[in-house]
Protein backbone atom coordinates (compact mmCIF):
# COMPACT_ATOMS: atom_id res chain seq x y z
CA UNK A 1 0.00 0.00 0.00
CA UNK A 2 1.16 3.55 -0.92
CA UNK A 3 1.85 5.83 1.88
CA UNK A 4 1.25 9.94 0.83
CA UNK A 5 1.16 13.02 2.52
CA UNK A 6 -2.84 14.32 2.13
CA UNK A 7 -4.47 17.05 2.95
CA UNK A 8 -8.19 16.55 4.34
CA UNK A 9 -10.89 19.14 3.20
CA UNK A 10 -14.08 17.80 4.42
CA UNK A 11 -16.19 15.15 5.42
CA UNK A 12 -19.28 13.57 3.82
CA UNK A 13 -20.43 10.60 5.89
CA UNK A 14 -17.30 8.37 5.52
CA UNK A 15 -15.77 9.91 2.81
CA UNK A 16 -13.38 12.79 3.33
CA UNK A 17 -12.25 14.77 0.07
CA UNK A 18 -8.32 15.19 0.05
CA UNK A 19 -5.46 16.54 -1.97
CA UNK A 20 -2.30 14.50 -2.98
CA UNK A 21 0.34 14.59 -4.81
CA UNK A 22 1.68 11.00 -7.15
CA UNK A 23 4.70 11.69 -9.14
CA UNK A 24 4.60 14.63 -9.16
CA UNK A 25 1.29 15.59 -10.42
CA UNK A 26 -1.72 17.30 -8.28
CA UNK A 27 -4.25 15.09 -7.50
CA UNK A 28 -7.62 14.87 -5.60
CA UNK A 29 -10.17 12.90 -4.72
CA UNK A 30 -11.71 10.56 -1.63
CA UNK A 31 -10.76 8.21 0.61
CA UNK A 32 -12.34 6.40 3.29
CA UNK A 33 -11.82 7.53 6.92
CA UNK A 34 -10.14 4.60 7.89
CA UNK A 35 -7.65 5.06 5.06
CA UNK A 36 -5.36 7.67 6.88
CA UNK A 37 -4.36 8.88 10.60
CA UNK A 38 -4.58 12.64 10.81
CA UNK A 39 -0.87 14.17 12.12
CA UNK A 40 -3.02 16.10 14.32
CA UNK A 41 -3.23 12.89 16.44
CA UNK A 42 0.65 12.54 17.62
CA UNK A 43 2.78 13.95 20.08
CA UNK A 44 3.55 17.86 19.48
CA UNK A 45 6.49 19.29 19.74
CA UNK A 46 5.93 22.91 21.53
CA UNK A 47 7.29 26.10 19.87
CA UNK A 48 10.14 26.95 22.64
CA UNK A 49 11.62 30.28 21.63
CA UNK A 50 10.83 32.65 18.57
CA UNK A 51 12.71 35.79 17.09
CA UNK A 52 12.16 37.74 13.96
CA UNK A 53 13.65 34.99 11.37
CA UNK A 54 13.70 31.93 13.66
CA UNK A 55 11.62 29.42 15.59
CA UNK A 56 12.84 27.01 17.49
CA UNK A 57 10.35 23.99 18.75
CA UNK A 58 11.57 21.31 21.31
CA UNK A 59 10.49 18.73 23.38
CA UNK A 60 13.29 16.36 25.60
CA UNK A 61 16.15 15.51 23.39
CA UNK A 62 14.80 16.60 19.65
CA UNK A 63 14.26 20.04 18.63
CA UNK A 64 13.73 22.05 15.52
CA UNK A 65 14.78 24.78 14.06
CA UNK A 66 13.36 27.31 11.11
CA UNK A 67 14.81 30.01 10.24
CA UNK A 68 13.84 32.46 6.90
CA UNK A 69 15.58 35.29 4.94
CA UNK A 70 15.30 38.38 2.82
CA UNK A 71 14.34 37.03 -0.72
CA UNK A 72 17.24 38.24 -2.99
CA UNK A 73 16.12 38.63 -6.30
CA UNK A 74 19.46 38.61 -7.84
CA UNK A 75 19.81 34.79 -7.13
CA UNK A 76 16.86 34.13 -9.31
CA UNK A 77 15.74 33.91 -12.46
CA UNK A 78 12.04 34.88 -13.29
CA UNK A 79 9.47 33.99 -15.98
CA UNK A 80 6.85 36.57 -16.63
CA UNK A 81 3.25 35.63 -17.51
CA UNK A 82 3.05 37.46 -21.56
CA UNK A 83 -0.87 39.05 -20.81
CA UNK A 84 0.35 40.56 -17.31
CA UNK A 85 4.10 41.24 -17.92
CA UNK A 86 4.07 42.62 -13.96
CA UNK A 87 2.95 39.19 -12.75
CA UNK A 88 5.48 36.65 -12.04
CA UNK A 89 4.54 32.93 -13.35
CA UNK A 90 7.67 30.82 -12.43
CA UNK A 91 11.00 31.17 -10.17
CA UNK A 92 14.03 29.45 -11.17
CA UNK A 93 11.60 27.77 -13.57
CA UNK A 94 9.44 26.01 -11.04
CA UNK A 95 5.90 26.95 -9.65
CA UNK A 96 5.99 28.76 -6.80
CA UNK A 97 3.40 29.69 -4.00
CA UNK A 98 3.24 32.48 -1.18
CA UNK A 99 2.92 35.67 -3.52
CA UNK A 100 0.07 35.87 -5.82
CA UNK A 101 2.40 36.69 -9.34
CA UNK A 102 4.16 39.66 -6.82
CA UNK A 103 7.54 38.91 -6.19
CA UNK A 104 8.59 37.78 -2.64
CA UNK A 105 10.20 39.44 0.08
CA UNK A 106 11.08 36.43 2.72
CA UNK A 107 11.64 32.48 2.03
CA UNK A 108 12.46 29.47 4.30
CA UNK A 109 15.95 29.70 4.59
CA UNK A 110 16.79 26.27 6.60
CA UNK A 111 15.20 23.91 8.41
CA UNK A 112 16.72 21.47 11.07
CA UNK A 113 16.15 18.78 12.96
CA UNK A 114 18.33 17.14 15.92
CA UNK A 115 16.98 14.24 17.51
CA UNK A 116 20.21 13.75 20.82
CA UNK A 117 22.99 14.27 18.80
CA UNK A 118 21.75 13.00 15.08
CA UNK A 119 21.37 16.42 12.95
CA UNK A 120 18.74 16.06 9.68
CA UNK A 121 19.43 19.23 7.38
CA UNK A 122 16.23 19.36 4.82
CA UNK A 123 17.68 19.67 1.43
CA UNK A 124 17.28 22.79 -0.56
CA UNK A 125 15.01 21.37 -2.49
CA UNK A 126 12.94 20.92 0.55
CA UNK A 127 12.20 24.58 0.61
CA UNK A 128 12.15 25.84 -2.69
CA UNK A 129 9.08 27.41 -4.12
CA UNK A 130 8.11 28.42 -0.77
CA UNK A 131 7.60 32.19 -0.37
CA UNK A 132 6.31 34.61 2.72
CA UNK A 133 6.69 31.57 5.28
CA UNK A 134 4.86 32.22 8.77
CA UNK A 135 7.22 30.56 11.01
CA UNK A 136 5.23 31.19 13.91
CA UNK A 137 2.48 28.66 12.52
CA UNK A 138 5.04 25.86 12.67
CA UNK A 139 3.70 22.91 14.33
CA UNK A 140 5.87 19.62 14.73
CA UNK A 141 4.17 16.66 15.17
CA UNK A 142 6.33 13.16 16.08
CA UNK A 143 4.92 9.35 15.63
CA UNK A 144 7.43 7.35 17.67
CA UNK A 145 5.81 3.95 16.53
CA UNK A 146 7.26 4.91 12.90
CA UNK A 147 9.80 7.32 13.94
CA UNK A 148 8.62 10.10 11.73
CA UNK A 149 8.39 13.76 12.10
CA UNK A 150 6.08 16.05 10.28
CA UNK A 151 6.62 19.08 10.20
CA UNK A 152 4.41 21.86 9.02
CA UNK A 153 3.05 25.76 8.36
CA UNK A 154 0.47 27.94 7.25
CA UNK A 155 1.99 30.96 4.73
CA UNK A 156 0.94 33.53 3.41
CA UNK A 157 1.10 37.25 1.80
CA UNK A 158 -2.30 37.89 2.57
CA UNK A 159 -4.27 36.11 -1.11
CA UNK A 160 -1.53 33.48 -1.95
CA UNK A 161 -2.01 31.24 1.32
CA UNK A 162 -0.38 27.83 1.07
CA UNK A 163 0.00 25.04 3.63
CA UNK A 164 3.25 22.98 3.65
CA UNK A 165 4.01 19.97 5.37
CA UNK A 166 7.22 17.91 5.62
CA UNK A 167 7.57 14.60 6.09
CA UNK A 168 11.12 13.43 7.97
CA UNK A 169 12.10 9.44 8.33
CA UNK A 170 15.12 8.86 9.80
CA UNK A 171 15.69 11.28 6.53
CA UNK A 172 13.65 13.76 4.68
CA UNK A 173 11.02 12.10 2.55
CA UNK A 174 8.61 14.40 0.98
CA UNK A 175 6.63 17.31 0.97
CA UNK A 176 2.93 18.52 0.46
CA UNK A 177 1.90 21.81 -0.64
CA UNK A 178 -1.96 22.34 -0.35
CA UNK A 179 -3.34 25.95 -1.79
CA UNK A 180 -6.62 27.23 -3.29
CA UNK A 181 -8.97 26.48 0.08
Amino acid sequence: MADYLIYCFDNKGNWTNIDYTKKDKELNGYVYKNRYKLISNYSQIPIATKNENKVVLKKDTIQVTITQSKFDKKKHTFKYIKEYPDQILLIDNRKYWGRDGGMPTTQFLKIELKVGQKVITLPKSALEGLYEPSIYSAEVNYDKVSDTFFIQTMNSDGAGSYFVIWKIEKMYKDRLVAYGF
